[in-house]
């Protein structure tokens, strides 16, 4: 029989103790890789002591329960659980849990606390318990500073990623536009990439800085320069991309409005015709209407923003109706 170790950090932007808002998961089908078998899990946690039990099935085999009693806990967030298992427990959960907890099991445990007031559930899944196979002690520094290296480097990966991504999607988008291809899924995942950036950059980063400003001493500094290098990074990419973002909307407003300009002036050159027929209008008032919307084409496509072929219909509809209108009247 053998204990281990685990200091699960639950997100948080200012002190207190972590507390149980919940005393019962659902149960839920969890699994790190997609060759990992799938455990089905459910978990019940007392509210004084904060002990933990786990209960878990692998494919058909019988349901089994673990046990995590908590040895202490801080302000800053991090709770330590203890785990002991027989030497017979070889199962695939058990023997996982010898080495490091599974990211699925950690977040499923962090829901008994954490209210994901900034994000949704699965934005912080990046996070890696930290694991030990000897006592953790938060009053001795030598642990903290390993433990704040694990989550720390949590966020150094999520931020690398979202920098990554952006720079591969810029460049895919912006080609994109440039070839005049694809604008409304481009613009649909520009939208979806800043609103991912906000929740990192406004949401995320409050639960990092506040690890980094509660162990001022304790930090690494390689991984604090690295945590504002690519955060700074992603800053940039995200103002080039709300730029971007901000260009296709006005864009798109305005070949919104060129459309509906050349609708009014190809329904207005549709009812002098038909008022024509009618009687109601002569020839010379038709012409001069034409004329008229002849002069704003010139001046439209004088305009960057518009097409030659948009051009190029509206005046194949006027000479259309003009050749209508050109045909002999037949003799009564």
């Amino acid at each position: 029989m053998r204990s281990y170790f685990y200091a699960l950090w639950i997100p948080q932007y200012k002190e207190g103790e972590p507390h149980a808002g919940k005393l019962e998961l659902e149960e839920a089908a969890l699994r790190d890789r997609d060759e990992d078998p799938e455990l089905w899990v459910s978990g019940k946690i007392e509210k004084d002591t904060l002990l933990i039990r786990l209960s878990y099935t692998i494919d058909k085999n019988p349901q089994r329960t673990l046990t995590f009693q908590k040895t202490e806990s801080s302000n800053e967030g991090f709770i330590i659980y203890r785990l002991t298992l027989d030497d017979n427990e070889n199962d695939f959960l058990c023997n996982r849990l010898r080495t490091t907890m599974p990211k699925a099991i950690y977040h499923y445990l962090k829901e008994f606390f954490h209210v994901h007031q900034f994000h949704s559930s699965g934005d912080d899944s990046l996070l890696e318990a930290y694991f030990s196979e000897n006592p953790i002690d938060l009053n001795d520094a030598s642990h903290l500073r390993k433990i704040l290296k694990v989550y720390l480097q949590s966020y150094i990966y999520k931020y690398e990623g979202c920098v990554s991504l952006c720079r591969d999607r810029l460049y895919d988008i912006t080609k994109n536009v440039s070839d005049g291809v694809r604008i409304s899924a481009s613009h649909d995942e520009l939208k979806m990439l800043i609103d991912n950036n906000q929740i990192v950059l406004d949401g995320e980063s409050m639960y990092c800085d506040f690890l980094i400003n509660s162990f001022p001493d304790l930090v690494d500094q390689n991984q604090l320069h690295r945590i504002y290098s690519q955060r700074n990074e992603l800053a940039r990419y995200d103002d080039r991309l709300q730029r971007l973002e901000s260009a296709l909307t006005s864009q798109k407003s305005l070949k919104l409005g060129w459309i509906g300009f050349f609708a009014s002036m190809i329904g207005a050159l549709v009812g002098v015709v038909v008022s024509l027929l009618l009687g109601q209008c002569s020839s010379s008032e038709l012409k001069e209407g034409i004329s008229t919307i002849r002069k704003d084409i010139q001046l439209i496509e004088a305009h960057d923003s518009l097409s030659s072929q948009d051009i190029q219909h509206v005046k194949q509809n006027q000479d259309s109706i003009l050749k209508l209108l050109n045909k002999p009247t037949p003799k009564k």
